[in-house]
Order: C-alpha cells, then sequence, then structure tokens
C-alpha cells in the first residue's frame, strides 16, 4: 500500500539496495553466519505501544521482497 508521503518506488528500491550491500557486503553478515544456522526460522510481530504513524513501511516490504519474496 502506498500512500502520498511515500517516497517514488525508484528512491525506494536504490535505498534498501544500498542498505543490503552495506549490511551483508560480499562476505555476508559475519555475525549471523557465525550464530545462526542457515535452516533457522523463527516468529516475528511489529507491536505498537501507543498509537502513531508508522514510519519506512514501503522500504520494509521492499527489503522485505528483495531478501526473500515468501515473507
Amino acid at each position: 500500500m502506498t500512500h502520498g508521503f511515500d517516497p517514488p518506488i525508484t528512491v525506494v528500491r536504490s535505498a534498501v539496495a544500498l542498505a543490503i550491500a552495506e549490511d551483508v557486503g560480499s562476505l555476508g553478515d559475519i555475525t549471523s553466519l557465525a550464530c545462526v544456522s542457515e535452516e533457522s526460522t523463527g516468529p516475528a510481530r511489529f507491536v505498537a505501544r501507543a498509537p502513531g504513524v508508522v514510519a519506512g513501511v514501503r522500504c520494509a516490504a521492499e527489503a522485505y521482497r528483495v531478501v526473500d519474496p515468501t515473507l
């Protein structure tokens, strides 16, 4: 879902690509490689502690899409 205040998808894709390149790089995420097996999975939830506006949803959705479209 997009809103009038969402950045253009080209900007979102560029920002996500840069963030993933920084976090993963050519060697991968060293900490995750050392501590978490590839077979590991786990649940996740976003829980708001108070009413508000969520920022960055389009970037988060794009990051999930790039990393694992099944999420």
